[in-house]
């Protein structure tokens, strides 16, 4: 006969050396405490557990209790007795649920383990609670804020029944002013709903009005009242607001930045979308600010002329390229004196900033870290990459600040020699590593004695030894293998290579390397030369910015800003300014670049709709995953506070990244970017804090859906793009994904989110129920555009809504 198996007591009896063996009862309990069911379930299905010895039949008893929920009306109670036969550990008890039309919220019940047969005992969760979620919303209606364009002909109210009406019902509704006129901006309405058995949805058609006059956006509201045969849900007024659609001529964006090299600078002039029947012009000119016209820029004064239908002009204004080391400059472009009737905008200046592109010859960073350990650091030295010198040289020389030479570093100087249109040198620095250092310090490196007729750039770097405890900055790429390979090909050297790295070469092994700028894969090579080395470094680098609060013990959230289309890292950074807060706030920050397709525009491969226009297929998912996994390998960071935001296309990645890696991701704010428009192309695994922030007048990505043109920033788009959804087709979306419900709107603006629409300007709507890491929220920019101009509010209220929104 096979033994029984034999389990230890918490407490061993030890006698003469040896220890008792105790018989291990079963034990019964619930698998949970509480349990959650639709009031459409139709049963509740509750496990039991069989812990411990499972080769014996032990039996134990159940039974129903209610609680806010009653036998009869919201569950039908049941009892009875589980028994587990030999090797069974799982037993499974349905409850029958009942569902209702009555409008009462989510009530409960209990069940109760009692009686376990000899042999069984009862564990620490005998009484289990059951909830019933109430599906019976009444009759309200479907959304709570409405918005469309005045051009927009009506608008359609969906006015909704829950789901268990079994008899006729009706409903009035009816329309009222509030800052909306009735007969001039919109035409009211007042009816009588019937609803007929089963039916659960009623559209009502609202005639909107439009003018050519540019005003303010207006709201009327719409009411339900006096139902029959039905009770009136939480939804029983609705806003409408009437966005108005001329704006006037105005340019697309108030800033604009380029460098110096670019050639020219593209401006988009708008015109209003109403009065587009007639020829109208409207004049331009640029104005030196800190830029002069005709050495930094050819000034243009002109009149745009737009014909019938005609709603976008572009302007040229040509950019002067110089070899001389100077900050970054900007000029001016002004619209006038439209005429035919047309009026200005709002942005009738914008600014063009022109970012040097000449280093001279000089360090290629301000500062560097290195970790005390490190052995060695390499100090990059630059030339300037506009004019061809000759041969230069330049002398090089360490000194001290906080750290000692030949304690915490070996002292170095010398003469670096660059050789014709050689662009890129490297010092490098010997690091000790003594034991002894326990605070950070640092000494300088100094360029000087310039020879060869060159400008010297930055002539001085910090370097930054740290302790284990303490890193301001770390380069940060993921790991890749890049498949270089080079073969012969019809006397050609043929080199290909995979990952997204930039293609460097030397004339040793050791370097120092030149970055081949615009070489990519296949890349031809004619060089005779039997000694030059090639390789590829690591793919798309990130700066991460650690903060000074950061003690390599405790772990930081972690936030990462992902750019728009045709933007890079440090554009969009510049653009919303986050950095200052990383240090405030105390998280790790990056801001990586995406890579650039056959047009030199950078892009993230985001969604169908956005915006990998040449079908390049870069997984840019995969990319960011890998990125966070190697900035966790790295560094203590909060694997509960992993945020992403991003603006346009960056906004579009983000949605993917919460569709694709909802287990790490614990919320992302998009402004200006939308999820898909096919549901069934996001499955999340688990739910995401959602934050979508849109205007109501952008151009580029309308507030109200639609798909991408061969105009403005997507001018490469092809012209049948996927569509994708409006801002509230988004966060309905994932208030589906993450389980969330009962949406809410505050009344008024309660937020000043940019600075070129006076005033509060920022409407909250946000779901009042959601799961833990299921936030989602609406901020509706009131006249907001593609790109606003941020005021010093945005940065904060984002930063701070994501670090209060942790996956829990």
């Amino acid at each position: 006969m096979k033994a029984k198996p034999c389990y230890w007591a918490a407490a061993l009896t030890v006698s003469l050396g040896t220890a008792a063996c105790v018989q291990a009862a079963s034990t019964i309990q619930f698998s949970a405490t509480s349990y959650t069911f639709a009031e459409s379930a139709g049963f509740a299905t509750i496990t039991v557990q069989r812990l411990s010895d499972p080769s014996t039949t032990v039996s134990v008893d159940y039974a129903t209790a209610d609680g806010t929920a009653t036998n009869g009306l919201k569950y039908t109670a049941v009892s009875g007795t589980l028994a587990f036969g030999a090797s069974e550990t799982n037993k499974t008890i349905e409850v029958p649920i009942l569902n209702n039309g009555f409008v009462e919220g989510t009530k409960f019940f209990r069940v109760i383990l009692s009686n376990p047969t000899v042999g069984a005992v009862l564990g620490a969760r005998t009484n289990a609670t059951v909830r019933i979620t109430d599906n019976d919303v009444g009759v309200q209606f479907q959304f709570s804020p409405y918005s469309v364009t005045e051009d927009t002909g009506t608008v359609l109210i969906g006015v909704v029944r829950g789901d268990d009406g079994m008899l006729p019902a009706t409903v009035d509704f009816a329309t009222a002013d509030l800052s909306a006129t009735n007969g001039l901006d919109y035409t009211g309405a007042t009816n009588r709903l019937s609803f007929a058995p089963q039916e659960r949805l009623k559209l009502i058609s609202v005639p909107i009005l439009n003018n050519s006059l540019k005003q303010p956006n207006r709201i009327f509201r719409v009411t339900l009242a006096n139902p029959e045969g039905a009770s009136l849900g939480f939804q029983k007024t609705a806003t409408v607001t009437i966005v108005d659609n001329d704006q006037g001529f105005q340019f697309e964006f108030a800033s604009y930045t380029i460098t110096e090299d670019a050639g020219a600078a593209l401006i988009t002039v708008l015109r209003g979308t109403d009065d587009t029947n007639s020829t109208v012009t409207v004049d331009v000119a640029t104005a030196d600010v800190t830029a002069t016209n005709g050495l930094d820029y050819s000034g243009i004064t002109n009149t745009l002329s737009f014909a019938p239908g005609e709603r976008l002009k572009l302007i040229t204004v040509p950019i002067l390229n110089d070899g001389i080391k100077e900050p970054t400059k900007n000029f001016r472009v002004d619209l006038s004196n439209p005429t035919g009737g047309a009026v200005l905008g709002s942005r009738t200046t914008a600014t063009i900033t022109i970012a040097d592109n000449d280093p001279g010859a000089g360090f290629e960073l301000g500062s560097y870290s290195v970790r005390e350990n490190a052995g060695i650091i390499a100090v990059t030295v630059l030339r300037g990459n506009d004019v061809a010198f000759g041969s230069i040289t330049l002398d090089y020389a360490t000194s001290n600040l906080t750290a000692t030479a030949g304690q915490d570093y070996q002292a170095v100087s010398g003469t670096l020699a660059f050789e014709q249109n050689e662009t890129v040198k490297t010092i490098p620095i010997p690091i000790l590593w003594n034991g002894s250092v326990s605070n950070n310090t640092s000494f300088t490196v100094t360029l000087s004695n310039l020879s060869g007729g060159a400008t010297l750039g930055r002539a001085s770097t910090t370097v930054n030894i740290l302790d284990a405890r303490g890193l301001t900055s770390r380069t940060v790429a993921p790991e890749f293998d890049t498949a270089l390979t080079i073969r012969r090909e019809e006397g050609v050297n043929l080199l290909t290579w995979a990952g997204g790295g930039q293609l460097q070469r030397a004339d040793r092994p050791t370097g120092p390397w030149q970055m081949l700028m615009n070489a990519t894969s296949p890349y031809a090579v004619q060089s005779a030369l039997p000694t030059t080395f090639y390789r590829v470094t690591r793919p798309r680098p990130v700066n991460l910015y650690v903060p000074s609060s950061y003690d390599g013990q405790t772990p930081l959230p972690l936030v990462i800003l992902l750019h728009g289309y045709g933007f890079n890292g440090v554009a969009q950074e510049n653009y919303m300014q986050f950095r200052p807060l990383a240090e405030a706030r105390g998280f790790l920050y990056c801001y990586p670049e995406s890579t650039p397709d056959s047009t030199g525009t950078e892009f993230w491969n985001a969604t169908d709709s956005c915006c990998d226009f040449f079908n390049t297929g870069t997984d840019d998912a995969g990319y960011l995953r890998a990125l966070i996994d190697e900035i966790g390998r790295q560094f203590a960071m909060d694997r509960k506070r992993i945020h992403l935001i991003g603006w346009s296309n960056g906004g579009f990645m983000a949605y993917r990244m919460a569709c694709q890696s909802a287990d790490i991701i614990a919320g992302i704010a998009s402004l200006a970017g939308m999820t898909f428009l096919d549901p069934g192309r996001c499955a999340p695994s688990e739910p995401v804090n959602i934050l979508h922030i849109h205007g109501t007048t952008d151009a580029n990505v309308p507030y109200a859906g639609g798909a991408l043109t061969t105009t403005g920033q997507a001018a490469q788009a092809p012209a049948n793009m996927p569509a994708y959804p409006s801002a509230l087709q988004t966060v309905q979306y994932w208030a589906g994904y993450n389980g969330a419900r009962d949406p809410v709107t505050d009344p008024g603006p309660s937020m000043d989110l940019t600075a070129d629409v006076p005033g509060l300007d920022t409407v909250i709507t946000r779901y009042a129920n959601s799961p833990p890491s299921g936030a989602v929220e609406l901020w509706t920019i009131n006249g907001g555009s593609h790109g606003p101009a941020l005021s010093s509010e945005f940065a904060p209220r984002v930063v701070d809504w994501l670090l209060a929104h942790p996956k829990r």
